[in-house]
């Protein structure tokens, strides 16, 4: 059985470079730790007696169609908008208002039953399937029965009770409740002991021409459709990292027909998105003998990842500075350093608005102080970034190293989790977090360098619990009474919120690798964890050994897939990690990509990947267009700040977020590409991951839209758009409003420099990008309210809101000269250049006659405009 033991590993990622532990995963450290701890396994298998088969999935006994009861009464369960239809054949039809969405038959409701449970068999359903020649594994006795005959035992308008009757006498309760409009929530329970059920699985029809999205996050496509997915980590040992890279899996995904399926599970599971047959979704989860799931129903697939977070809870929401640029190095040397990067920034007029310091900074993991050594004056090296305008937050994990202050104390008190399984880094066990006496010591930690002036924190590892290893069960213990089948990955929840509870009122800022079902409670911000540097794809070949994680391509998947999993803000590296640094024409298509997501982070391999050293490392030499670039682009993502936030707050209030794949929203088209998106309702945005100067962009049916850069108009179609380095392919619907900051900010955080500026404490003028050709509208997290009413005479209308009240400008797109301005019913006068807009105090307008723009001064207040001037047709 491990005549192959080598190709059977389970570790999560490791940081490949030396500020970070030793990865278990490189060849030489790997191959030996692995056959000694599978020759292990191997005794253990033998002495607790599983006899693990190999067979067809689905094989086993279950109940004939001829013999399957199908006459069920008819039921309707109405809630809102939303309703089930449970009639015969017995099938559970979920509609909106008059539309179905989808099916769920009595025979998609299967118990994976064994005679004899074996408690230290490893039930993760992953290893039913087939995997690169492997055959499909199942214990002993597995048998896959579906539903003989359904019985309606109670109803109400909005719940109804079944009891379903299986082969071999086996039988179960279904329970359906309406939880508000448009969630279902569905419990299935097993009431016969034996035969023991250890999965439950659900099989629907896949409808022709559907696709999904969510399930967390991936790196491969970010539809889902002909994928097998996994909720847990999984060996992979093809990939250069030895595993699947399942960081972050959700058991939640949405329908391209606005419906979506959650499974309220943190046990091992798999879902197979019509992969072994096209016509057919199989979710299958392991059980102590119940499950739990929810059908979602929305007018719209985007409105399904807010039912989702309505369960689980709402996203997190970080400070505003956060929404800024940050920068940090994978290794500080000291305090100068530090200093001298900030001093950089602001003398390159980079607008960027805070730092991280990673490791190593302390004299062990995790003191939670600073070296003296090599920063003498911590104290007084924040307060000096505080003062230049930038917020400061520094790396950590859940483990301390044996030379820590404190490694003894907590392993003398038991602080540290039972582990089944070799520590799978350098320093310790990961901390018990579970238990309110280990993370009430671990806050107090935290809290000491939080008084230093540590307003967040990079969260790394936290991913060292595994399900299994083929089928052996790997035990580990916590003080909530849970073992591995269920920590995985909700190990991360309680680790981000130990950290989350320290914050300040403003919400500070936590980055993190890792999480699960719910996790977007604590994890405000996503990073993908170590991608390659260049343009690779995730799985394109590394030579002849390995495959690659990943590079720009794998990052923006992977940011499309956890927007819509919950998970509104994410933020990669720019510029990858796995060395070696990138090169010019990568790093220039990294930052703008990144600069158009939510979060812009700017950080990798050693020695740096700042924007102004032009030193030559390699084949990586950075350069003047390097920086003029990064500037362009870093000072674009702080200005998209009014308009990012406010989608960030709205997904907090679980409505749409900021990002949007465009397959997802736009599903009509039936097309899911993964190198486009909608940042909010107004910007396409279809960054260049492929090495090239031009690309094709899908313009959706029934829309128009205009160039950002040059205001070139777009119509419904196919179009190559030409992208020579300096552009990244950006476009705003025709009928839209941008609101962005004045465009000098250089900061989000606040500053005691009059040389820095910044939007805090006063956000200052705002600035509002308008598109006509329909009408339009904006409401601003402020409350701030912009709406266009497209006319022959165009009519505009601003409400000032409670942040922006110093004036705003407004920026009219495709536009002829104007022949009549009215602000308030009085007409407006014309200023000669930009400058004189800015300093008129009644209200002014200036024609570039040059880019065709119309730029509109208002004063504090809100304000009626009218503008009388044609629009142009080319």
């Amino acid at each position: 059985m491990f005549s192959t033991c080598t190709d059977r590993t389970h570790l999560p990622n490791q940081r490949a470079t030396r500020t970070r532990a030793p990865s278990l995963l490189q060849p030489k450290l790997q191959a030996a730790f692995w056959i000694g701890s599978l020759c292990v396994l191997f005794f253990w298998l033998a002495a607790i007696g599983c006899d693990p088969k190999t067979t067809n999935t689905d094989g086993g006994e279950s109940a004939r169609e001829e013999d399957r009861d199908q006459t069920a009464q008819e039921v309707t369960l109405q809630r809102g908008r939303s309703s089930l239809l449970i009639g015969s054949p017995w099938a559970i039809r979920l509609m909106h208002q008059t539309t179905e969405q989808m099916t769920l038959p009595m025979a998609g409701l299967q118990l994976g039953v064994v005679d004899a449970y074996k408690p230290d068999y490893n039930h993760d359903p992953w290893w039913l399937y087939e995997h690169d020649g492997q055959k499909a594994i199942q214990p002993s006795g597995l048998r896959w029965l579906s539903p003989e005959s359904a019985t309606l035992q109670q109803q109400t308008s909005d719940s109804a009770t079944f009891t379903l009757r299986y082969p071999n006498a086996i039988t179960a309760t279904l329970t359906i409740r309406s939880q508000e409009d448009g969630i279902w929530k569905l419990h299935l329970k097993p009431e016969t002991a034996q035969p023991r059920t250890v999965w439950i699985r659900l099989r629907l029809p896949a409808a022709d021409k559907e696709n999904y999205y969510g399930l967390g996050e991936y790196f491969d496509s970010v539809a889902h459709r002909g994928k097998l997915r996994a909720m847990q980590i999984e060996v992979d040992l093809k990939m250069e990292s030895g595993y699947n890279e399942a960081h972050i899996p959700i058991p939640f995904f949405t329908s391209t027909r606005a419906w979506g399926l959650l499974v309220e599970s943190f046990f091992p599971g798999t879902f197979d998105m019509a992969a072994r047959e096209k016509d057919s979704l199989t979710t299958t989860f392991h059980t102590d003998n119940d499950l739990t799931f929810y059908l979602l129903s929305a007018a719209h697939p985007l409105d399904v990842p807010g039912l989702y977070t309505r369960i689980t809870g709402a996203p997190a929401l970080p400070a505003r500075w956060a929404f800024g640029t940050l920068l940090w190095r994978d290794e500080n040397k000291d305090q100068a350093e530090v200093l001298d990067d900030a001093t950089q920034i602001r003398k390159h007029d980079l607008a960027i608005s805070a730092l991280w310091i990673d490791r190593p900074y302390d004299t062990a993991v995790n003191n939670f102080g600073f070296d003296p050594k090599r920063f003498p004056d911590a104290t007084g090296m924040i307060k000096q970034l505080h003062a230049n305008g930038f917020r400061v937050g520094v790396w950590s994990t859940p483990y301390l190293e044996p030379t820590a202050d404190l490694h003894s104390f907590a392993t003398n008190n038991g602080y540290f989790v039972k582990m089944g399984f070799q520590k799978l880094n350098k320093w310790s066990d990961p901390l018990d977090l579970t238990n309110p006496t280990v993370k009430s010591f671990w806050q107090d930690q935290i809290k000491k360098i939080r008084a230093l002036g540590i307003e967040g924190f990079k969260l790394d590892y936290g991913e060292d619990i595994q399900v299994g290893l083929y089928d052996a069960r790997l035990r580990y213990g916590f003080h909530n009474g849970e073992d591995e089948r269920s920590m995985h990955h909700k190990y991360a929840r309680y680790y981000h919120q130990t950290y989350a509870e320290t914050l300040g009122t403003d919400g500070g800022f936590l980055i993190c690798r890792g999480g699960s079902l719910g996790s977007q409670r604590y994890t405000q911000i996503v990073w993908p964890g170590d991608l390659n540097t260049g343009l690779q794809k995730h799985r394109d070949p590394k030579g002849t050994s390995a495959l690659y994680v990943g590079g720009l391509p794998a990052a923006l998947i992977a940011g499309l897939t956890l927007s819509m999993s919950g998970f509104p803000l994410y933020g990669a590296d720019t510029g990858g990690y796995r060395s070696p640094r990138p090169t010019k024409e990568d790093f220039i298509r990294w930052g703008q990509m990144t600069a158009l997501g939510t979060i812009m982070q700017i950080g990798g391999p050693d020695p740096n990947v700042n924007p102004w050293d032009f030193t030559r490392y390699g084949n990586s030499q950075f350069d003047q267009q390097v920086l003029d670039n990064f500037r362009t682009y870093i000072r674009l993502h702080t200005r998209l700040f009014p308009y990012l936030y406010t989608y960030a707050v709205a997904a907090n209030q679980h409505q749409r977020g900021p990002t949007r794949p465009f397959g997802a929203a736009y599903p009509d088209e039936d097309h899911h590409p993964d190198d486009l998106f909608l940042l909010g309702d107004a910007l396409l945005v279809a960054p260049i991951v492929d090495g090239k100067t031009s690309r094709s962009i899908r313009i959706p049916k029934g829309t128009v839209w205009f160039d950002w850069w040059d205001q070139t108009r777009y119509n419904a179609g196919d179009i190559t758009y030409n992208a020579p380095l300096d552009r990244l392919p950006l476009l705003q619907r025709a009928g839209s409003i941008v609101p962005l900051l004045r465009p000098d900010i250089d900061t989000l955080s606040p500053t005691s420099s009059s040389d820095i500026v910044s939007a805090q404490p006063n956000l200052n003028k705002l600035t509002l990008h308008i598109a006509p050709g329909a009408d339009a509208s904006f409401t601003l997290f402020d409350g701030t309210q912009a709406s266009l009413k497209d006319a022959p005479i165009l009519q505009f209308s601003l409400q000032q809101g409670k942040e922006f009240t110093q004036g705003s400008v407004l920026v009219f797109l495709r536009l002829e000269t104007p022949k009549r301005i009215t602000l308030n019913q009085k007409d407006l006068s014309s200023a000669p250049d930009e400058t004189a807009l800015l300093q008129c105090t009644d209200g002014c307008y200036f024609w570039d006659t040059t880019r065709r723009l119309l730029s509109i001064h208002t004063p504090a207040g809100s304000h009626n405009l009218s503008i009388e001037a044609n629009q142009r047709n080319d």
